[in-house]
């Protein structure tokens, strides 16, 4: 080692030297140019001063004075004498890792180490850091910490943001996201922070320094996302226009409703583009989307015309979007004509959802009044189909699944969907007992898959074990778990084998069927419960012993975790205590998740002391667990840890807390905590807090969170948001009072789902059917009669037997004076109701859903009568139709009748609080007539 460097090293331990100090340089105004700063000759001469406790002094002095000497000591870093530049190279050195004359000393060991910044961010020196990137500016290093800086700001910005707060840091964090940023989520993070300090925000001021470095085209997308954020969209457009690809423009446009130009600017293409090509049938559904939406109907029957016939050889995902846009425009007979030929089982899926069941048997090809005859036969040809298929596995541009297979899995949904569930049965019964192997999958895989898109989700337990299973396979237990309440694939296998070591002498079926049973709250004949219960909660608290006792290597997997589904198990089972002693035992563990709902069990008993100190011990453990972060390497992923996550949750319930001791100053200071943290540029932690306040009744701060994401989702290319789900989440809080807003917004996220594979046929009905009667109850809100029809044709042609609006908006309607339009609606449903009952006698669910509409409107009572008799012969055992029944009897004036069959639905369903209202609803009508 140098002597320099043995200088340096013990330079830590070496004091102030007094300013009296012979040996000390100056700081004299003769040392530094006019600007104040101290000139390259003198850091050389300072640096190279006689004595060596002067050169020591020196370099300390620089290294102080960083404002007065950076320049300089860059340039002496560079120059010809060695001593001199190897000074001045570790001033440089110190400054790039942020270290600092004042730099806490218990820091330094540590900023030393791997990855600094993080570091110096988790103590909240954003100074240092601040002085790191100016000092690397120009350098090699330069662009590594902007990246390291920009990582940690994603994945840590709630706690960072808190700590400036506390601090009174703002600014600094401010300066840190101006000059690190580098995508436009942390852009819009920095504009959020900027309003929140009330700045004044104007068009030229919205892009952070650090977009110096970006390409125009991310310069150019990040400033139009701003705009929109700020509503500033006209100006985001006249950006927008100057793009030379289109995309922007039209997202702008959409945003704006602005569709008139969109179908304009897309016709114009579209007749320009190749037939039959897919950019052609893509700028037809633009053109269909935007004519529709801004009312040009000789541009909307065009683009219906040209999307409706199909090209010679047309490429399969083209068609694909053709029938997606006509069918979710209101246009099935060419949207079904189109799918019938490309795929049999999507086109029965749609015809489902669309009340053509005759039309999807026909279009699979199996008869209706066949299928008690055939369905074995079919079944057998459709895993014949497939043995022979698979014998091919290896040939190029194989497909796992045969078309025969397709439409027989089909064929069960169809089934059921009329209520045939003996003959659905059998053949998912079949299906399961053969060994068939699809691309390695067995057939039962797919069979339980399907019955997840039907109303019969409770024979996935009995299938997945049909046959000769000895053992669930992975997907059969995730289904099975997914059909149950409060169950996941961890929680079951605990309890299974929990199960197996009470229950040996039991096989491995009926040890499956009790796990079941306990999991829907059931008690298994021949298994006691009791000590069933007692049995896993001694294991797992054996196992957490276990765990504590020994050292977890980095990366290693819990042996055993929290699981919030096995305390609802005891708690269903009538085991309070074991359930508050698993959750105590994993809280007192340091399990945040555990510690969070224990938080939230004591605030919603009222245990507000109790609910405090656990949300305080879990800030306290995300403060100190930024340390154990850095030194794993966990920072820089951009993702939020757990740890934040649950402090942030934490805050919510310190938030409630104080709003119910009344502490205004408290309320007022961590709303303010919340919104700085909401401004993270991590959208999937903005998501994750938005649901966590939904689900905690937080609905305007939720609302106001999924609104600000709404745009990124729209704008941000390559950003983790999925419109569809923003949306879905904000119109949840927004229809019930804005409908429109909703239906605007929807409609968007659902235009966007035409050219995805991801989502099943029958959505391209199911969605366009929500926004519809969004629009309708905006209209009638608005006494909008035109809107009103036009909503009105659009829900059925979707649906002629569409019942969800008709309960309550029709009556709506009424009060609105749209008396005669509702009464021929509710005719026209009725009617088709009556049909479809004549053809599909044993579909219950549609009989009853029918009649009970027209048990709600007060008209066609006799038919609802004819309608809630057959769904109750049908299915006796059901307190829902029973209750239908019941009702009709009550408006048709057979109020004793009525009572009878209400009394006894309540012995069959006593919990159900609608029961005791209709008895009760009931029985002052006959106390009124007796009077």
């Amino acid at each position: 080692m140098s002597a320099l460097m043995i200088g340096v090293a013990c330079f830590w331990s070496v004091g102030d030297v007094s300013g009296q100090n012979a040996d000390a340089p100056g700081r004299q105004d003769s040392s530094k140019g006019d600007s104040g700063e101290i000139g390259l000759l003198n850091v050389v001469e300072l640096l190279s001063g006689e004595r060596y406790s002067a050169r020591q002094q020196a370099m300390r002095e620089v290294w102080r004075n960083r404002e007065g000497t950076q320049d300089a000591v860059r340039r002496a870093a560079q120059g010809s004498d060695p001593e001199v530049a190897e000074r001045a190279q570790w001033v440089l050195d110190q400054w790039q890792r942020g270290i600092l004359h004042d730099t806490p000393q218990e820091l330094l060991q540590r900023v030393d180490a791997a990855n600094p910044m993080a570091h110096l961010m988790d103590q909240g020196l954003f100074d240092a850091v601040l002085v790191a990137l100016e000092a690397a500016d120009g350098t090699l290093a330069s662009a590594v910490t902007r990246q390291q800086i920009s990582e940690l700001l994603s994945a840590r910005f709630p706690f960072y943001v808190r700590t400036a707060l506390e601090n009174q840091q703002v600014s600094k964090l401010l300066m840190l996201l101006d000059v690190a940023a580098d995508s436009k989520e942390l852009a819009l993070c920095r504009v959020q922070l900027l309003q929140l300090q009330g700045i004044d925000l104007k068009n030229e001021n919205l892009l952070p320094k650090a977009a110096e470095n970006w390409s125009q085209e991310k310069r150019d997308e990040t400033h139009i996302l701003l705009l929109v954020h700020l509503g500033m969209v006209d100006q985001a457009i006249g950006l927008a226009r100057k793009q030379v690809d289109s995309g922007l423009l039209n997202q702008c446009l959409m945003l704006a409703s602005q569709w008139s130009e969109l179908a304009k600017d897309a016709v114009a293409k579209a007749r320009e583009a190749e037939t039959g090509s897919y950019d052609s049938v893509q700028l037809w559904s633009r053109v269909l989307v935007s004519a529709e939406r801004s009312g040009i109907e000789p541009l909307r029957v065009e683009a219906i015309n040209e999307l409706s016939v199909v090209a010679v050889d047309e490429a399969a995902k083209t068609r694909d979007l053709r029938w997606k846009s006509l069918a979710s425009h209101g246009q099935l007979d060419a949207a079904l004509a189109i799918a019938d030929q490309l795929s049999p089982d999507s086109s029965a899926a749609v015809s489902i959802a669309a009340s053509r069941p005759a039309r999807a048997f026909k279009v699979l090809g199996y008869p209706l009044e066949l299928v008690d005859i055939k369905s074995e036969v079919w079944a057998d040809q459709a895993l014949k189909a497939q043995a022979d298929n698979f014998k091919n596995r290896f040939t190029p541009g194989f497909k796992p699944l045969t078309p025969e297979f397709r439409r027989l899995l089909a064929l069960v949904r169809c089934l059921l969907s009329i209520g045939r569930d003996d003959v659905a049965w059998s053949i998912a019964d079949r299906l399961c007992r053969s060994k068939g192997v699809l691309d390695s999958v067995p057939v039962r895989a797919y069979v339980l898959s399907t019955l997840t898109m039907t109303n019969r989700r409770e024979w996935i337990e009995s299938l997945a074990l049909t046959g000769d299973v000895e053992e669930l396979s992975p997907n059969s237990k995730y289904l099975i778990a997914k059909s149950l309440n409060n169950c996941d694939v961890r929680a079951f296998d605990r309890l299974l084998k929990s199960v197996g070591t009470v229950k040996q002498d039991a096989d491995y079926r009926e040890q499956v069927s009790i796990v079941c049973q306990m999991f829907r709250g059931d008690t298994p004949p021949d298994y006691d419960v009791e000590s069933g219960l007692a049995f896993l909660y001694d294991e797992i608290m054996q196992r957490l012993q276990e765990q504590r006792l020994q050292e977890q290597r980095r990366g290693q997997t819990r042996a055993v975790s929290f699981n919030l589904n096995i305390a609802k198990l005891f708690a269903i089972h009538g085991e309070p205590v074991f359930a508050s002693r698993y959750v105590q035992a994993f809280a007192n563990h340091g399990d945040v998740n555990a510690m969070l709902d224990l938080g939230e069990w004591e605030l919603t008993g009222g245990r507000i002391q109790k609910a405090a100190e656990w949300f305080d011990a879990i800030q306290q453990l995300s403060r100190r667990s930024s340390f154990i972060a850095a030194n794993r390497g966990m920072q820089g992923s951009g993702v939020v840890s757990e740890v934040d996550l649950a402090a942030i949750k934490a805050l919510v319930g310190q938030w409630v807390i104080a709003r119910r001791l009344e502490d205004k100053q408290l309320v007022a200071s961590l709303r303010k905590e919340l919104e700085h943290v909401l401004c993270s540029p991590s959208t999937s932690f903005r998501m994750a807090v938005a649901d966590y306040l939904r689900e905690r009744g937080e609905f305007q701060l939720a609302k106001q969170v999924y609104k600000v994401l709404l745009p990124v989702a729209v704008l941000a290319g390559g950003s983790d948001l999925d419109l569809y789900e923003v949306s879905r989440k904000y119109v949840q809080l927004t229809q019930e009072k804005h409908p429109l807003e909703a239906a605007r917004w929807f409609d968007l996220a659902v235009g966007r789902i035409l050219q995805s594979t991801h989502y099943r046929p029958s959505a391209y009905i199911t969605l366009p059917l929500l926004i519809q009667h969004w629009r309708l109850d905006g209209a009638i809100r608005a006494s909008e009669g035109g809107a009103v029809e036009k909503s009105l044709k659009r829900l059925l042609e979707l649906d002629p037997m569409d019942i969800s609006f008709a309960e309550n908006l029709l009556p709506e309607m009424r009060k609105s004076g749209m008396e005669e339009l509702a009464d021929s609606t509710l005719d026209g449903i009725i009617d088709a109701g009556l049909a479809y009952a004549d053809r599909f006698s044993l579909d219950a669910m549609t009989c009853n859903n029918v009649a009970w509409v027209a048990a709600k409107n007060g008209r066609r009572l006799e038919d609802a009568l004819s309608l809630a008799n057959r769904a109750v012969t049908v299915k006796p055992d059901s307190a829902i139709y029973r209750d239908t029944l019941a009702e009709v009897l009550f408006l048709l004036g057979r109020t004793t009748e009525a009572l009878q069959i209400e009394q006894a639905c309540l012995l069959d369903d006593p919990d159900q609080w609608h029961l005791h209202e209709q008895i009760q609803k009931y029985r002052q009508a006959l106390d009124k007539d007796d009077s």
